[in-house]
């Protein structure tokens, strides 16, 4: 059989010219051995394992090749939404989020304010798990840092400068220091560290840095930190001062650019949800004002209030300035590796 001996040949020719280490290091980076066409590959391979073509080294090595990757095909979802509409998945990555983080807080309502914070805690932990299973193998989940313990360092500067600031506000403002913790505020603190982050940041962009387009990233940020802000506007049904809840908002789009900064250039949730919580903490228990639910109630003097704004001004621009470094080079590189399924 001419045909028959012709692709013999070809494909012992092929298999012994090659380095069985190349073949092997291909293999593990899931990369065909040679660039023949995949109909071929499937020829040679089946030749090989007929035992008329290549030695049993090389046979191993591309049956490996071929086992990983019918394995990784087979593990993989295709997520078409995401592919296809990446502003839409965006969009289900907040809705989603805050409709299962607030049925945990419903719940929990029922038995005490309390109880709902936790239930939104809980809930918001069980969405990021579902997600990080809904992703496997391509997502390599949200909690370890992608980058170095000196990244981090930089990364976490404005947060930094943030705390100190709202720490010695009193000072600047001449009145007198204000404290008053209690289990609630704790718990309020892990509401919107957890919950918040969930439903406003930690799904949604992990999916930006997978599906959308690179110089489309940081403006699809910038809007996620809007819609941040403008979802606090809702406070006024729960009987905040008009005037603050506006100020709020602003306020607030500018604290979002910080949180975003510190959950794309680490590539962990643990440092936005710690400093969110711990943030938001210090306002309940140092803010007089503010009603036993964290709602402002009453106008902040001018001084108060031009202080807060231009210091949460300068710190979300100094966090999208570190995240923007480069065109988000850092970031993309970080986030290419978390998503890699390799």
């Amino acid at each position: 059989m001419p045909t028959w001996d012709s692709m013999r040949k070809w494909a012992e020719a092929a298999f012994e010219a090659m380095d069985p280490d190349d073949i092997r290091e291909k293999a593990i980076d899931h990369k065909p051995p040679f660039g023949a066409a995949p109909v071929i590959g499937w020829i040679c391979m089946i030749l090989c394992m007929l035992g008329f073509a290549g030695n049993d080294d090389i046979t191993d090595y591309y049956r490996i090749y071929y086992q990983r990757r019918n394995q990784l095909v087979k593990n993989t979802r295709k997520h078409s939404l995401c592919e296809k509409r990446p502003y839409i998945a965006v969009a289900l990555a907040m809705i989603v989020p805050a409709f299962i983080v607030g049925v945990g807080g419903i719940l929990g309502g029922k038995v005490s304010g309390d109880a709902g914070n936790m239930g939104m805690c809980i809930f918001a932990i069980i969405t990021m798990l579902v997600f990080r299973l809904w992703f496997l193998p391509d997502f390599k989940g949200f909690v370890k840092p992608g980058c170095s313990a000196k990244d981090i360092c930089i990364v976490m500067i404005p947060w930094g400068i943030l705390l100190v600031f709202t720490l010695i506000e009193p000072v600047f403002l001449q009145r007198p220091f204000y404290f008053n913790p209690s289990l609630s505020a704790v718990i309020m603190g892990l509401a919107a560290g957890f919950g918040e982050e969930t439903m406003f940041r930690i799904l949604s962009l992990a999916i930006v840095m997978r599906y959308v387009k690179k110089e489309k990233r940081f403006a699809v940020m910038i809007i996620l930190a809007v819609i941040f802000g403008l979802a606090h506007a809702g406070n006024v049904t729960q009987g905040a001062d008009t005037f603050m809840t506006a100020t709020q908002v602003v306020h607030s789009i500018f604290i979002a650019f910080l949180f975003t900064g510190l959950y794309l250039g680490t590539g962990s949730v643990v440092f936005p949800i710690f400093a969110h919580g711990l943030h938001d903490f210090i306002c309940f228990t140092t803010d007089p004002s503010l009603s036993g639910e964290g709602i402002i109630t009453q106008q902040y003097g001018t001084g108060q209030l031009l202080y807060e704004l231009v210091l949460a001004v300068i710190i979300g621009i100094a966090s999208l300035c570190l995240l923007n470094k480069n065109k988000l080079a850092k970031a993309d590189e970080l986030w290419n590796k978390k998503w890699s399924n390799t």
